[in-house]
């Protein structure tokens, strides 16, 4: 029984995560998408109702399993339709998503039918139990679950039919136009035609570098498909298509070979495009005339700085039909050099020119695009590459006829942005595609993989590491690199790493250089293991050291690196004089740090080695990782100081990112509202939001004049390092990774918080949050007990925040013992310590930095107010909207709660305590870790001073949950510190002390410490009684919690944050600050809390008269409204019977009551 309910939560469960995911694909976005969620949505609402139903849980349970296994290959054909990024690759894969969705409903359908025959067939077996409660709810349940099937049958996906329609149409289309063997252009025209109708915008087809990103994007979802197509797609059963479901199949290999026969098609240009092009490259070459210079094929450049002056261009042209290649970039050829250039070489075809010192020639020659899936070729534009401006070893040479070309310096070459490697910009050599379905060279996402696990390009988090090769692509290479008449190693000796040459300034992945503020440049470099917070300095192909005053050095000169990394270097290939350069960099570099990934490919990519030397040490780092692969911890080179941005490659465009400075970027006031925004250039901000999205994704808080937050869209930024930042206006935060704050629970987290690691790291494989590096809570499961972050970096995961009773997040800290933000809702306790928080923007209208203030409702939904020390009253965000301007602090005094509680806290028993002397009669303990997550709260281990370890409730505020209370004191001995407001009682021994037994205390007898004074070892306590003060020594004292001061004493009364008050007196003048009451009438606690309301008292709570604190307010029956006042009506007020007799106590002796 217990596993059939458990396997109907199950299904339940699912049937709700299909209903959520059905809206987000873009295949069924629309009607079917609504319709598809709304059905999957009474199925689980439908399977909670009728799991109650004894007779449905009594069904077999290979019943439920079959409901379960269902649900799952729905589930994952609408993850794996999520490889359509575009109209167009949803037209192509419309009729597999179509019959596997078909296929997986109906099965989801056929179980819950099967379920209902089986509760009705229950029935019919036990006719006698007709007209009993149970057979009503069993017969409701048959019904239920009948109209669930016939719900689930009759799903409209009516838009997704049509897109199978039309793609059917252009299959027979093309079918036809081959037997009559039409030629390119009717091809590519009929494929045109069905992508317009499929809503591909003409823009994208018109415009040569859109269409050759669409290529692209055909080939790619052609390639992901093809690599992880399972042995056998066939299977009938439902078992066996949830299994293959499972490893993610959608394509078959027919489909595969569909999508490549249109990606190919669209290879074919049309006369407009290459007139355009022909345009394109034209009013280049009357740039680079006009320019300064006229530069001649045949001899040396009489004007340098013509190529300075010359800025890129891109012309996308069509490609030879090389699988996988598309679009061609016009640019600017480097300088020749003194020895002049050559003629380019197009196909074996020599031909010069003399305009531009280079040319291209159409090639006729065809390719047979096999690995494409696609037969037809197109047109060969093939130049041949520019030599190398600024490289050390000159002019890349190549053998016969493309040598020529080589040292000419080409100025038209094909060259596709998706056969270079994203993370190194180099053309791959051993190229393989991850789960996500995007390509890397093997040592380089390798290497990424140490210590993240994301893909770099989407910062998907990956269920699987598991690298497939892309032959595909690597053909696709292999061709190109015939066409241009070049090897691997030629290629990678070409200008600045090779792709540059070619005209690709790649786009570069901003966040594969970890850590520190980057401003796009690489000017300044970032410390290993979370030193500094510049910039991971990205230097250009070929500039290392190691081919400079460290070229010739021998493995005994790399004293910097301990024997066993010397040796795993050099077994790796790896030269001394690379590792002299390396160790240059980062100083003192051991095998430990290697495997651990100390050095990661940040630092790789940071010393400008090429591209052979940067692939050996990849691939070293890669194996030296996988030794140690077992124990790995630790993250080397990932970390920054919180706040800092991650670098860029220096071909990339700066982007910024969560906790980056930033300023305006070049063309900000194009940008939305930018304008409008608090940033200007020279003035700074730091990002406290990035949501990802497309529309204005980063929250800024400008750190200058005017104080305000505006959101941004991504180009109207860019990040600059933190020197740059003027010293006063960095912001300090506490990022001690020993240091564990407030842990993020279901109780204390919203939409936008920032987070670091907590207490459960539970993956030690994953590298995330590394060094102090920050997060963003952006997406809560499980009724918030699981979140999905967005780090820093671009990585994201989703971590347990209260699930399995594990926290492996805590709230970024603000100030040493600051908590969760404060958010505005019902649950708010008026009272509660706050500090201002990263959103603040009120200069000091606090006081000043680290003031403590207390927290109290505000009438406008989405904030609160605070009142700080200095009396001043006002309104502060606090939501996930608008942003969260406070942050609870644990303020000595208060109950330890949900909002404040974290490790090292110093501690004792609070109003709640019900455990007996555990705590040794009052002594203090320090928290050490959250453990049990429960409905009302969470269970803290707290360590006592005797050496015991126990754990105790932590609450919300107010609630009957808070065992503990943050301490006043540090020892209940006869030594430590004490603050105003702490209970005290006389020494067994007081005598021996000056004075002691002169004072008023009696022994037995309770007073309240107003003030230190006379040496630190001396405190001022006074009478409850009679007022009177004194002074004592602090050995003749020894300090209680509230709730045992207010147990031995009749004069005093807990109030709810668990601080004893007892009544003031009119004795020295005074009055009863906004109580409109005698102060003998009020209650007090002595502490200093700041909450007067008067204007006129000095923040304390009496200890003798004025505002009592808001926790005492409550005892004489008073409640804080919206505006700062007290009104009568407040809970918690104290019996007047017992009023009468605390009065009554007040003209009593001592030893009379």
């Amino acid at each position: 029984m217990e596993s059939t309910r458990e396997l109907i939560v199950q299904a339940s469960s699912l049937a709700l995560h299909v209903s959520a995911r059905a809206t987000d694909v873009r295949a069924l976005r629309g009607a079917d998408g609504a319709a598809l969620a709304d059905a999957c949505s009474n199925v689980g609402t439908g399977l909670s109702l009728v799991g109650r139903t004894s007779r449905l849980r009594a069904a077999p349970v290979h019943l439920f399993e079959a409901l379960v296994t269902s649900l799952e290959m729905t589930l994952c054909v609408l993850d794996a339709s999520g490889v359509a990024a575009s109209a167009a690759s949803v037209l192509l894969i419309a009729g597999p998503v179509l019959q596997r969705l078909r296929e997986s409903m109906g099965d989801v359908a056929a179980a819950l039918g099967a379920l209902a025959a089986a509760v009705e067939a229950s029935l019919r077996h036990r006719a006698a139990d007709e007209g009993s409660e149970d057979s009503d709810d069993a017969s409701s349940a048959v019904s239920l679950l009948r109209t669930l099937r016939r719900e689930l049958l009759g799903v409209p996906l009516a838009g997704l039919e049509e897109r199978v329609v039309g793609c059917e149409a252009l299959r027979s289309r093309l079918r036809s136009l081959a037997e009559t063997q039409a030629g390119e252009a009717a091809v590519e025209e009929a494929v045109r035609a069905a992508l317009l109708h499929a809503g591909v915008p003409a823009s994208r087809l018109r415009n040569p570098e859109a269409r050759s990103e669409l290529v692209a994007e055909l080939f790619d979802l052609q390639s992901h498909s093809a690599a992880q197509a399972p042995a056998d797609s066939s299977s009938s059963s439902a078992g066996g298509r949830a299994a293959a479901a499972a490893a993610g199949p959608l394509l078959s290999a027919a489909d595969c070979d569909w999508v490549g026969t249109v990606a190919s098609a669209l290879l074919y240009t049309p006369a407009e495009l290459q007139q355009q092009q022909q345009q394109q490259l034209q009013q280049q070459q009357q740039r680079a005339a006009g320019g300064g210079g006229q530069l001649s094929g045949a001899g040396p450049s009489t004007a340098s700085g013509a190529w300075a002056a010359a800025a890129p261009v891109p012309a996308p042209a069509h490609l030879n039909g090389s699988v996988g290649s598309s679009s061609s970039i016009v640019k600017t050829p480097a300088p020749p050099d003194a020895r002049g250039g050559g003629a380019a070489a197009n196909g074996g075809a020599g031909a010069s020119s003399s305009s531009a010192g280079a040319a291209a020639c159409n090639s006729s020659s065809y390719h047979a695009g096999a690995e494409a899936g696609g037969g037809a070729g197109a047109p060969c534009n093939a130049g041949c590459a520019a030599s190398s401006a600024g490289k050390d070893n000159g002019a890349a040479a190549a053998d016969g006829e493309a040598a020529a070309g080589a040292a000419a310096g080409a100025l038209l070459l094909p060259l596709q942005r998706s056969l270079l490697c994203p993370i190194t910009q180099l053309l791959m050599r051993d190229p393989v595609t991850t789960s996500a379905g995007h390509t890397y060279e093997r040592c380089a996402i390798e290497a990424w993989f140490l210590n993240n696990n994301t893909d770099p390009t989407t910062r998907q988090l990956l269920t699987s590491k598991e690298l497939i090769p892309s032959w595909t692509v690597k053909g696709a290479i292999e061709e190109w690199l015939a066409a241009a008449g070049l090897s691997h190693d030629q290629y990678d000796d070409l200008g600045d790493g090779g792709a540059a040459v070619f005209g690709l300034d790649g786009p570069g992945l901003r966040f594969i250089l970890g850590s520190g503020s980057g401003n796009g440049n690489g000017a300044a470099a970032a410390g290993r293991n979370g030193g500094g917070g510049g910039v991971s300095e990205v230097a250009a192909p070929g500039s290392s050291a190691a081919y400079g005053a460290f070229a010739g050095s021998t493995w005994e000169q790399v004293a910097e690196a301990d024997e066993a990394a010397r040796n795993h270097l050099q077994a790796a290939g790896v030269s001394a004089a690379v590792a002299r350069a390396l160790t240059d960099k980062l100083g003192a570099v051991t095998m430990k740090e290697l495997r651990e990934g100390a050095v990661s490919e940040t630092h790789v990519l940071g010393l400008g080695l090429k591209a052979l030397d940067q692939r050996r040490l990849l691939q070293a780092l890669v194996a030296a990782a996988g030794r140690g692969a077992a124990g790995a911890s630790g993250a080397g080179g990932k970390a920054a100081a919180a706040g800092a941005a991650a670098g860029v490659p220096a071909t990339a465009v700066a982007t910024a990112r969560l906790m980056d400075y930033v300023t305006v970027s070049p063309g900000w006031r194009t940008e939305a509202d930018a304008a409008g925004g608090p940033l200007a250039p020279g003035r700074y901000g730091i990002v406290l939001m990035d949501d990802r999205s497309d529309d204005k994704p980063l929250k800024v808080r400008s750190l200058q004049e005017p104080y305000r937050v505006w959101w941004y869209t991504r180009a109207a930024l860019t990040p600059v390092p933190a020197a740059s930042v003027p010293l006063a206006w960095r912001l300090e935060l506490p990022v001690d990774e020993d240091n564990m704050g407030a842990p993020v629970t279901p109780w204390t987290s919203e939409p936008g918080m920032l987070v670091r690691r907590g207490y459960d790291w539970r993956n030690a494989a994953d590298r995330q949050g590394q060094g102090g590096e920050v997060g963003m809570l952006a997406e809560s499961r499980e009724c918030g007990r699981m979140w999905r972050v967005f780090w820093s970096n671009g990585g994201e995961g989703v971590y347990a925040t209260g699930h399995d009773d594990k926290y492996e997040l805590q709230h970024l800290q603000v100030h040493p013992f600051s908590g969760a933000p404060v958010v505005d809702d019902a649950a708010l306790t008026p009272g509660c310590g706050v500090v201002r928080g990263l959103h603040w923007t009120y200069e000091n209208q606090d006081g000043g930095t680290g003031t403590i203030g207390s927290v109290q409702h505000d009438d406008r939904d989405g904030y609160v107010a605070a009142l700080w020390p200095n009396h001043r009253l006002a309104r502060y965000r606090a939501s996930t909207q608008h942003g969260f301007d406070l942050h609870y602090c644990s303020r000595p005094g208060e109950p330890v709660t949900l909002f404040n509680a974290q490790a090292g806290l110093k501690v004792t028993r609070g109003r709640d305590w019900k455990w007996e002397s555990q705590d040794s009669d009052g002594s203090v303990g320090v928290m050490i870790r959250p453990s049990l997550c429960a409905e009302e709260g969470m269970w803290w281990q707290v360590a006592w001073a005797n050496g015991a370890r126990n754990q105790y409730r932590v609450g919300r505020p107010g609630s009957a949950w808070c065992d503990l209370q943050v301490a006043t004191y540090e020892s209940n001995g006869d030594s430590g510190r004490m603050l105003p407001g702490t209970p005290v009682a006389l020494a067994p021994d007081y005598s021996r002390f000056s004075d002691a037994k002169d004072g008023p205390l009696r022994p037995g007898k309770v007073g309240v410490v107003v003030a230190a004074g006379g040496g630190e070892a001396r405190y001022k306590v006074m009478h409850l009684r009679t007022s009177a003060t004194w002074f004592y020594d602090r050995r003749a004292l020894r300090p209680l919690p509230g709730c045992m001061a207010a147990a031995r004493c009749k004069r005093m009364k807990l109030n709810r944050e668990g601080r004893a008050a007892f009544l003031g007196s009119d004795a020295g003048g005074g009055t009863g600050g906004d109580t409109g009451r005698s102060p003998r009438a009020i209650f007090y606690c002595g502490a200093a809390l700041g909450q007067c309301r008067c204007g006129g008292c000095d923040g304390r709570c009496g200890p003798t008269n004025g505002c009592p604190c808001h926790a005492c307010a409550e005892l004489i029956g008073k409640k804080l409204t919206a505006e700062g006042g007290l009104v009568d009506g407040g809970s918690g007020a104290v019996d007047p019977a017992l009023m009468q007799a605390l009065l009554a106590l007040a003209v009593l002796d001592d030893d009379d009551e």
